[in-house]
């Protein structure tokens, strides 16, 4: 059976928003949840401070304070990193697929058996 924290984890990388935070904390060092706002227009602060708590939770990000400031950093976690890794490498190939004319089909009068199958092949 699965860790109970490994399922955590998976639940706390089924948002896009998450994913987000953690695509940016894993490119180094640590951030400010204000440089991170400033790297995701679409998300409120509020919402920021949830998915934080979601991914430190999950024991996916570290946090310490520092006088006023908050500063986060993501856990070498060698399952994230894959899986990072596959999800950019996956929407690199959809893109492409998608970017990707398709085949144009022979005209209809000729999608006989004999020379559809030709052009299949």
């Amino acid at each position: 059976m699965y860790k109970k924290q490994t399922i955590q984890q998976l639940k706390a990388l089924g948002e896009v928003h998450r994913l987000r935070v953690l695509e940016l904390l894993n490119q180094g060092g640590r951030h400010t949840a204000t440089q991170l706002l400033a790297q995701l227009p679409n998300l409120s602060q509020p919402s920021l401070s949830r998915h934080l708590k979601v991914l430190r939770e999950a024991s996916l990000v570290t946090e310490s304070k520092e006088g006023r400031e908050v500063w986060y950093g993501s856990v070498a976690n060698p399952m994230v990193q894959a899986l990072l890794e596959n999800l950019e490498h996956m929407s690199k190939k959809t893109y492409k697929e998608e970017a990707s004319p398709a085949p144009e089909l022979p005209p209809a009068e000729e999608q006989g058996d004999s020379s559809f199958q030709e052009w299949l092949d």
